[in-house]
């Protein structure tokens, strides 16, 4: 029976196989000649660059990132596009693009509970927890009380002051960034927004990266946060008054995205 079943399934995927049309002998010839040109390592040597920044267009990761694969095709043979003579088969180009907003760069970044000692978010074990376009706060960082306002929703706003305090709200940081610092008048914003697919209550830690809105005037900063910091925050609010010392620490530089 369980022979029976293993020819069961495999019968379709032979049968899809069988019906899969030939490659062409050109395309054959180059499968040929790149096959044995493949490294693993040098795949993986790649990537752990990378992981090594936070990447945005613009930013020092991303653009040493493509740098880095500029160097690689260069000591294979490539010329540079404008410097290429009629001989050179083997170019490249790299392209640039303005962009509006400066070049961001996320250095460090904190969130702790007044009067606990171990901060709730830590950028050394997640680098997700900034938004992108977010600002610097003072070194010693910004010291200030949190309020939660829920969803979010305008009655939310309505009924909980926030000028000069810490918003935690549940929603995409950007949209609770507009409403609670260009609205109301935040200092800055956590905000819990992990779909259910993340499973965030098996991975409590997680953080998916977000953005604000680029906001030279306000100079604010938002986090979207875990739902290991949500509930540690809001255990703490429902104690009594709370207030967090807020660290970030960014870098921010005119530049191109380049590809």
């Amino acid at each position: 029976a369980v022979t029976g079943g293993l020819f069961a399934s495999a019968a379709p995927v032979a049968a899809a196989r069988a019906q899969r049309p030939e490659s062409p002998a050109a395309v054959k010839h180059y499968f040929e000649l790149v096959r044995p040109e493949f490294s693993g390592q040098r795949a993986y040597d790649q990537a752990a660059f990378m992981d090594k920044y936070f990447r945005w267009p613009g930013n020092t990761g991303f653009n040493a990132s493509v740098h880095r694969v500029e160097d690689i095709v260069k000591s294979a043979g490539y010329v540079e596009e404008s410097k290429a003579k009629p001989g050179n088969v083997l170019t490249y180009r790299i392209e640039h693009r303005p962009i509006k907003a400066p070049a961001w760069d996320p250095i460090d970044a904190s969130v702790t509970i007044a009067g606990e000692s171990a901060p709730v978010l830590s950028w050394a074990t997640n680098r997700n927890m900034l938004a992108i376009n977010s600002f610097s706060t003072p070194d010693s960082g910004v010291l200030a009380p949190v309020v939660d306002v829920g969803k979010g929703t305008p009655a939310d706003y309505a009924r909980t002051p926030v000028t000069g305090k810490i918003v935690l709200a549940e929603g995409n940081v950007g949209r609770v960034f507009a409403e609670a610092v260009q609205k109301h008048g935040a200092i800055g914003v956590l905000a819990y927004n992990m779909p259910a697919y993340t499973q965030p209550d098996v991975h409590t830690h997680s953080i998916q990266f977000g953005s604000v809105a680029y906001d030279s005037v306000k100079r604010a900063w938002g986090m979207p946060i875990s739902r290991d910091a949500l509930t540690r925050i809001r255990a703490a609010i429902a104690k009594g008054p709370t207030s967090l010392r807020v660290k970030t620490k960014v870098h921010t530089f005119p530049s191109d995205e380049i590809t």
